[in-house]
């Protein structure tokens, strides 16, 4: 078991552009098996959602798998999914229930033991469309995973 705490700052862009920050905290659980990473990671996240009347709190739960070759291999295919809840509805934030949810389905490379960097097709869908009107997303993500 590992936690972690963090901050995310997202611009909103728009007719009006906005920023929202989130504050999380974090809990994941890995147990390794011979040439396979299953995790499983929860999240609580405070979000100051520009002019909503109080704070919103949004969970997720997110399962995921990673297919190693070998137990020395450092490259691996990635399985993800996350799901987020809305726990509150404030005034001007958003409607509680669920969110949103991803799918990520890519490859993962293992630089060293305290970095890895994931890249995939990530399917993104929204409960509440955007203002484009779009509720799904078709993204090729990519980040880097830096462990202290």
């Amino acid at each position: 078991w590992t936690g972690f705490l963090g901050y995310g700052w997202l611009p909103i862009y728009g007719a009006t552009p906005a920023t929202e920050h989130r504050v999380w905290q974090q809990v994941q659980w890995e147990p390794r098996t011979k040439g396979y990473v299953l995790r499983l990671r929860g999240r609580l996240e405070e979000r100051h959602v520009p002019g909503a009347q109080g704070l919103s709190y949004r969970a997720s739960l997110a399962p995921g798998l990673i297919y190693f070759i070998d137990d020395k291999s450092e490259w691996g295919a990635v399985l993800e999914e996350s799901f987020s809840f809305n726990l509150n509805a404030p005034v001007g934030a958003p409607l509680a229930g669920y969110d949103e949810n991803r799918i990520l389905l890519g490859a993962q490379w293992k630089a060293n033991h305290q970095v890895r960097l994931q890249s995939g097709y990530l399917w993104n869908t929204l409960a509440a469309p955007l203002s484009t009107g779009e509720s799904q997303h078709h993204i090729f993500a990519f980040s880097i995973h830096v462990g202290l």
